[in-house]
């Protein structure tokens, strides 16, 4: 199994929205192989529908700061995650993954 199912499988796990098993040959993984690269799909694997920071996401990945903050502005740009400023700070969250809709 590849980080890729991996991450469509925790989508879908966040969301409830699980309705079959994620295999390499679904499209649904094959998008995100094309979209994202190993690094981005494992940041993406700790975020939830809860907003995080980069900070957070850094102390739980083991990333520094600035390297969360590249990830997560990158995830958010392809539209696996949603930004948000709060209080003059950069809050993340994991969104629903529609192909076709989002």
């Amino acid at each position: 199994m590849s980080i890729y199912v991996d991450l469509a499988d925790h989508i879908d796990e966040v969301y409830g929205s699980r309705m079959w098993k994620h295999t390499e040959d679904r499209a649904f993984v094959k998008l995100f192989q094309a979209l994202l690269t190993e690094e981005e799909a494992l940041l993406a694997l700790h975020m939830s529908e809860s907003y995080c920071t980069d900070r957070e996401l850094a102390e739980i990945t083991g990333k520094t700061k600035e390297e969360a903050g590249e990830l997560l502005k990158s995830l958010s740009v392809k539209g696996i995650a949603f930004v948000q400023r709060i209080n003059e700070t950069s809050v993340y969250r994991l969104l629903p993954y529609m192909p076709g809709i989002v």
